[in-house]
């Protein structure tokens, strides 16, 4: 429940405009503490999450599910599957590789 919070604390205090994405950085580390499951060590940094929370925010806006979202701890990346065919992986530096 507690990461589901920090969801929705992230999408009520980010909004967009036709130009410019507003986040608020204080709902970032909210999620990204209540990111970590016990016993394990996910840690994506920030440019990884505003990357990640911004590239929802425009596939919810285009009607897509989000099928999966998961934390690569080999390579450290956040992939994303978008459908049934849309993969997407957000590297370190929030960079997006869509597939």
């Amino acid at each position: 429940m507690d990461n589901f919070l920090a969801a929705a604390a992230l999408s009520a205090s980010a909004y967009k405009s036709p130009t410019i994405s507003v986040i608020d950085h204080g709902a970032i580390a909210l999620l990204k503490d209540a990111l970590p499951l016990s016993g394990t060590k996910m840690e994506p940094t920030i440019d990884q999450l505003k990357a990640f929370f911004d590239f929802c925010v425009r596939a919810s806006n285009l009607f897509r599910d989000i099928a999966l979202v998961r934390y690569d701890e080999r390579t450290g990346r956040i992939v994303i599957l978008i459908g049934e065919t849309i993969q997407v992986e957000i590297l370190n530096n929030g960079e997006k590789i869509i597939r």
